[in-house]
């Protein structure tokens, strides 16, 4: 399996799918690899982005932050 993550535009370049066409290409590729593509979101606009770039929700989590 293959986790995806950290994936970001530049500022100047947003609102043109650079980000989805990556994923989305990455994802394919290592779906033909005989891998699965997962991805951890914890906010609710990263998740809906990862759904219209193909993925779909399979499980929960919950992000644990711990303080000093």
């Amino acid at each position: 399996a293959a986790i995806l993550g950290a994936v970001a535009t530049h500022p100047d370049c947003r609102r043109r799918g650079l980000s989805r066409e990556l994923v989305r290409t990455l994802a394919s590729r290592i779906t033909r690899e005989g891998r699965a593509a997962y991805v951890f979101s914890a906010s609710e606009a990263n998740t809906r982005f990862y759904q219209h770039s193909g993925f779909e929700i399979t499980a929960g989590f919950r992000e644990l932050i711990r303080s000093r």
